[in-house]
């Protein structure tokens, strides 16, 4: 799957794996996407990052 960003700074906010994602239809046209943030890369607590993707239309 690919996708656009969706806000421009969280392209690169320390995902270690962007293909360890968890994906979930929460409605027809959306999606919510999660990723965890890796400690190593952002110098912060690993945590989930949850992100909710709606394609243009």
């Amino acid at each position: 799957m690919s996708v656009g960003i969706l806000h421009p700074w969280t392209c690169d906010y320390a995902v270690a794996d962007w293909g360890a994602i968890d994906i979930y239809r929460i409605e027809s046209d959306a999606l919510l996407l999660q990723v965890t943030r890796s400690a190593e890369l952002s110098g912060e607590d690993e945590m989930p990052m949850t992100y909710i993707y709606v394609p243009a239309q």
